[in-house]
């Protein structure tokens, strides 16, 4: 594994060794099957991806600062790591200067990503997922948390088969949520949470929605009809209470 640990005054740097560095002068740090890897307190710039964590790689990434990628700043691979998803092994890390998003993450490893982590500066200042049929079913209980930038959620529609929770506070952009198509499955959206779509929220038999957010237009300039609205199964369950349905074409 690779230890790369310093201190707030004494930071470790990776840098590109080009006397005129700009974003993507070399590729990155690869953290793949590594046993133990801590990256604490260090510095990297001029990447083209700052860190990718790939494989059986279970890294604890504290504290650091990842600038100018010519890519994303952190893309998290697929695979669960043996310590799950544990916000305190990725946090108070600044990510910023980047020439896309901040970081890059598959639907189930989205819990990782939490608020200690200060995300903004970049190109495109949002957590992208990959959230769709091919890349990124929700199979684990997962929480969106309340950030400093939004959630997008893939550019396929996104399908849920495990506990969504989307946090008070969180913005979740999407083109739609089916929730439970392969297998039993909940969605929550707490009040204070703001999910904006282009399509429908699905809920099919068996499943259930409790929902106190908002669920509104991705569009700057909403209208009436800009997407779905909810649609319930026979044999879903849903608690809608206090909740702000906004723009769509049928509400519920």
């Amino acid at each position: 594994g690779l230890d790369a640990v310093g201190t707030s005054g004494d930071r470790v740097r990776f840098t590109s060794s080009s006397s005129t560095p700009a974003a993507g002068d070399w590729p990155g740090v690869y953290l793949y099957d590594a046993a133990v890897t801590t990256v604490q307190f260090a510095t990297i710039e001029y990447a083209t991806t700052g860190i990718s964590v790939g494989g059986n790689a279970d890294p604890e990434i504290t504290d650091c600062r990842i600038s100018d990628s010519s890519s994303v700043g952190v893309a998290f691979g697929s695979v669960r790591p043996t310590s799950g998803d544990d916000p305190a092994r990725f946090a108070r890390n600044t990510i910023t200067a980047g020439l896309s998003y901040p970081i890059s993450t598959w639907f189930d490893r989205a819990n990782r990503v939490d608020a200690s982590n200060v995300l903004t500066g970049n190109a495109d200042d949002y957590v992208y997922v990959y959230a769709s049929t091919n890349s990124g079913v929700l199979q684990d209980d997962t929480t969106l948390q309340a950030l400093d930038v939004p959630w997008i959620l893939g550019s396929y529609t996104p399908y849920v088969d495990a506990a969504l929770t989307i946090e008070s506070g969180a913005e979740v952009r999407t083109s739609a949520l089916v929730v439970g198509y392969y297998y039993p499955a909940s969605l929550d959206v707490e009040a204070g949470a703001t999910v904006e779509l282009s399509s429908s929220v699905i809920v099919y038999s068996g499943s259930d929605l409790t929902a106190s957010g908002t669920f509104t237009s991705q569009n700057a300039s909403p209208a009436a009809g800009d997407w779905g609205g909810i649609s319930l199964a026979s044999g879903s369950t849903a608690t809608i209470d206090d909740a702000e349905i906004a723009y769509a074409q049928i509400g519920v």
